[in-house]
């Protein structure tokens, strides 16, 4: 089985331990999703918008035996392919910044 990170940065494994399992590099045309801005209010002067993803591209086709990381956005769009996961267990550092994962996620 093979991993291939289809994200705009980096993703950093750690194992339980705080130690570094693997590091997948960032993908030079990430995955992304097309986006919609609709405007639905404006309350207080500020608006209110529906924002809806669709159409994902960048993103390679399904292959036996190879698994994307993507993001949440473009996986939501695409819940029945079973190649995609996202990073599960997130890590971050003392400002709330997610540095690193400690498993990958099919759901």
């Amino acid at each position: 089985m093979k991993i291939i990170n289809t994200r705009a940065h980096e993703i950093v494994v750690l194992d339980q331990k705080g130690n570094i399992i693997k590091i997948f590099p960032k993908s030079p045309a990430p995955a992304r999703c097309n986006e919609a801005t609709t405007d639905v209010a404006n309350v207080e002067g500020v608006p209110i918008v529906k924002k809806v993803y669709s159409s994902p591209y960048n993103l390679p086709p399904h292959k036996a035996g190879t698994l994307l990381i993507v993001s949440r956005v473009v996986k939501d769009a695409l819940p029945d392919r079973p190649d995609l996961v996202v990073p599960a267990e997130l890590v971050r550092d003392s400002n709330k910044k997610v540095v690193a994962c400690k498993a990958l996620s099919i759901h």
